[in-house]
């Protein structure tokens, strides 16, 4: 089940974002990601939560900022139902546009990505903290 993420979720999230990530997402930065033109969303089952995503809609694109899911619930399918659930929310309000950010050597994320018809527009290099590359892809949807 999706469902808005809520504070309390937050430190679960933080510890989430420092097994995944080099640079990881702070708890006040995921706290400021519930208010403002974000929406953070959960993908919950049995009362746990699996994963999460945040987007940033703005006019008719919306922005993939940050994608995750724990490390013992990968490859269930958590990513792609949420990538979905998102991509039903672009379908509602006519987003034209989805923009997202990668690391270049997360490879299953890419592929995951591809999966879905996202395609590589850029690369800028040394972005993230480990100094990795960041591969900029884009989805065009048309209705």
């Amino acid at each position: 089940m999706i469902k808005p993420v809520i504070i309390e979720h937050i430190p679960e999230i933080a510890r989430m974002e420092i097994d995944s990530f080099p640079g990881p997402w702070t708890e006040n930065m995921l706290k400021e990601s519930l208010s403002g033109n974000h929406i953070f969303l959960g993908a919950f089952g049995g009362g746990q939560l699996y994963g999460y995503i945040i987007i940033t809609k703005l006019l008719d694109e919306i922005s993939i900022d940050n994608l995750c899911v724990k490390k013992e619930c990968r490859n269930r399918g958590t990513g792609k139902l949420l990538i979905s659930y998102v991509l039903d929310l672009a379908g509602t309000n006519k987003t034209r546009k989805l923009f997202l950010e990668v690391l270049s050597t997360n490879i299953p994320a890419i592929r995951l990505y591809e999966s879905f018809n996202f395609r590589k527009y850029g690369l800028r290099k040394k972005y993230y903290p480990d100094n990795g590359d960041a591969v900029l892809m884009k989805l065009d949807l048309t209705y």
